[in-house]
């Protein structure tokens, strides 16, 4: 099972990043379910929290889902704003890639409102 972390780079006071996971569907199907979630996080440098309404986009192999979520975000443990999973089908050969890619943005009518994170990877899937 492959697996990694993209980074978002910081922004103002938030982190960014993206977790992925991709399991094999098997040699008759060629293909893999590929998993991502991105996450948010406040910077260590800073003590309080932002609760509002966080909006941005996840994008597997091209396939883009928008969030709008409202959470509560501190420096102590990332929150989810969104993850799915996408079938991603390999090469004649087995081998595969996926791009991945993210952005989130900071609530309105908060300090981190101009806040912008983003970011995108290819990531290699295991050979089938």
């Amino acid at each position: 099972m492959a697996s990694g972390t993209i980074s978002l780079g910081t922004s103002g006071a938030i982190l960014g990043q993206i977790v992925w996971s991709s399991s094999s569907n098997g040699v008759s199907k060629n293909s893999s379910q590929v998993t991502a979630s991105i996450q948010v996080r406040k910077t260590n440098n800073t003590t309080q929290s932002t609760t509002g309404t966080w909006t941005g986009n996840l994008s597997i192999n091209n396939d883009t889902r928008t969030f709008s979520i409202r959470k509560e975000v501190s420096k102590n443990a990332w929150v989810t704003l969104s993850s799915f999973t996408l079938t991603v089908s390999h090469k004649s050969d087995g081998t595969g890639t996926c791009p991945i890619s993210g952005r989130i943005q900071g609530p309105a009518g908060t300090t981190q409102s101009s806040s912008v994170v983003s970011g995108s990877q290819t990531v290699t899937l295991d050979k089938i």
